[in-house]
């Protein structure tokens, strides 16, 4: 396979590079801040914008992953007009350079992701037949994003990913400041815990994409991507507790509307980079069907929460969190 990867330097974009080339494929990255890129890789200097380097990353591809994206969760305060501007105007454009190319056959796996259905999903569980009800600026802008494609569909073979909230290695450095919150004791329950968080590994996404690009079938159509085992947020932070050693935690509890007041005050978690966003889906509640998913592309979740979890923590333990997230924010997979 021959792939062209937009996003490829970002956290989910490091995990598919190495996937393809451990696999032999050739790979092309659209490379935005000039990173110094995997030595097998090729290098598109420019963004989602440029048309130029579009044009260059489609030809001679058989796949294209389009994993650009900007991410609330980041600690990067993104504005509507740049979510706008990457996830439907650089989804507009990088479409455009597939067409002009004459590759209406190139398969392109578009990232998405399930904010689209909202913090009030018209069905719970959320099934693949609930509609979309985005309710922010970020949640809208991907939505818009994919209406980009289904306005395309008679001319664009393409598939629609959208993983809930992804978590694995290349993320320590987004969720290190949680398990060192649980590790001191200091990581408050909001609400009353019960509520369940959909989370994926980033190692099971780059997999449904691998899945997505060789199912024929699965051309024009959506599928969520979530490790469909209900686990609430007072779950995960006692798999997170006694991975670090604590065997019996105590957690506080607090109202998230307090504590989203609280927080944009100014706090410890503020000046630690937990904000509103962080709380908001910490204490929102949604459960996935994923059975189309399972069935049409023959996925599901190889890594469970307590494995995950459990390598993070090993990870944050030996001190690998090296990251500077301020540096990768602007291009990213959720």
């Amino acid at each position: 396979m021959k792939a062209f990867v937009t996003g490829g330097t970002g956290r989910l974009g490091q995990e598919l590079v190495r996937f393809l080339l451990s696999k032999g494929h050739e790979v092309k990255m659209l490379n935005p801040h000039q990173k110094v890129l995997p030595p097998k890789a090729a290098s598109i200097n420019g963004d989602l914008t440029d048309p130029k380097a579009l044009i260059e990353g489609v030809k001679d591809v058989d796949a294209i992953f389009h994993l650009a994206a900007l991410s609330p969760l980041d600690g990067y305060t993104a504005k509507k007009e740049d979510m706008y501007r990457v996830h439907v105007r650089g989804t507009r454009m990088l479409t455009d350079a597939i067409l002009s190319d004459g590759k209406q056959n190139v398969r392109l796996i578009h990232i998405s992701s399930t904010s689209v259905y909202g913090k009030n999903p018209h069905t719970m569980p959320i099934t693949h037949d609930t509609p979309p009800n985005p309710d922010t600026d970020y949640a809208r802008s991907k939505r818009d994003g994919e209406k980009v494609l289904e306005e395309r569909q008679e001319e664009l073979d393409y598939v629609i990913l959208r993983p809930s909230v992804i978590y694995g290695p290349t993320y320590l450095d987004v969720y290190s400041k949680f398990i060192r919150y649980i590790e001191q004791g200091k990581m408050p329950i909001f609400g009353d815990g019960k509520n369940v968080i959909p989370f994926v590994h980033s190692y099971d996404v780059v997999r449904a994409m691998a899945l997505a690009y060789n199912t024929k079938a699965a051309r024009g159509k959506e599928y969520v991507v979530v490790e469909n085992k209900a686990k609430t947020q007072e779950d995960i932070y006692r798999i997170t507790a006694a991975a670090v050693g604590i065997a019996e935690p105590k957690f506080s509890h607090m109202e998230p509307g307090l504590a989203k007041t609280f927080i944009s005050l100014a706090s410890i978690f503020k000046r630690q980079g937990v904000g509103p966003a962080h709380v908001e889906f910490l204490s929102s509640n949604r459960i996935f069907d994923t059975s189309k998913t399972e069935t049409e592309l023959g996925w599901n979740a190889k890594v469970t929460i307590e494995q995950g979890i459990g390598q993070m923590v090993q990870m944050y333990k030996a001190g690998s969190d090296q990251t500077n997230s301020d540096q990768r924010n602007m291009e990213e997979g959720e």
